[in-house]
């Protein structure tokens, strides 16, 4: 078992956030979010980082989010670029859990939406997307 592996049992939901040699200062950019993204959620989520082997150095940023989020941050890392694709599944097979969210490492996305019938169903997908489609008024 790699030593990066914290297991994850009986999590309701968990945050899944694929991330790729980030820019520098994006730890402190991550937390920002994260508590906006928290606040709105009213808990604290469980996050996966899942590193798609990244080139530069991260582990000084690793080492701060791991002592800001504790027990809420489990950080895995490829040993090489696969694409975004394979990290999201990276962090999918690391947990079992009733609720996967995803978002890119700065958060792009501005509000949360929220469905109630398709939460209830045993198997479901709820999609969202960062792009507001405004409908034409007719003109008369």
């Amino acid at each position: 078992m790699p030593p990066y592996f914290t297991p994850l049992a009986n999590i309701q939901s968990v945050l899944i956030v694929p991330m790729y040699n980030p820019s520098e200062g994006w730890e402190h950019i991550f937390m920002k979010h994260y508590r906006e993204f928290c606040d709105l959620l009213e808990f604290d989520i469980q996050v996966v980082l899942s590193d798609d082997g990244s080139t530069n150095d991260i582990q000084e940023a690793i080492q701060f989010l791991r002592s800001s989020l504790g027990e809420k941050l489990t950080y895995i890392s490829a040993e090489r670029n696969k694409g975004k694709g394979a990290a999201l599944k990276a962090g999918v097979k690391l947990i079992r859990t009733d609720n996967y969210i995803f978002t890119d490492i700065d958060f792009p996305y501005t509000c949360l939406l929220y469905t109630s019938d398709a939460a209830d169903e045993r198997s479901s997908v709820d999609l969202g997307g960062r792009r507001i489609i405004k409908k034409k008024k007719k003109e008369n």
